[in-house]
């Protein structure tokens, strides 16, 4: 009773090859995205043994909460092809301000 690696059907080699082909015609989506997020975890973490600890995530999720809400507005401005070039300025004189 042993499986044949050879008779792989037919629809799985088609979804393959499909998806190498985009892959080669550059339509890899967020691939290199979440690439680079990796490559830039695996990178702090060797500099520093101590980047993935709960404590530093939670206190990174905190510092960049701010910029995360401004980043939000800025994508629905953008959606509609707009361009706002006053957010940053808004900001920094928010931050001043408080």
């Amino acid at each position: 009773m042993s499986t044949d690696v050879a008779a792989v059907p037919s629809a799985a080699r088609a979804a393959l090859t499909t998806a190498v082909q985009r892959i080669r015609q550059g339509e890899v989506g967020s691939l290199p995205v979440i690439a680079g997020l990796v490559l830039i975890w695996a990178v702090f973490d060797i500099l520093n043994p101590n980047f993935l600890t709960p404590g530093n995530l939670t206190n990174l999720a905190v510092q960049t909460a701010d910029i995360g809400i401004v980043a939000v507005g800025i994508v629905l401005v953008l959606l509609l092809g707009e361009i706002d070039l006053s957010v940053g300025s808004v900001y920094g004189l928010g931050s001043a301000v408080m």
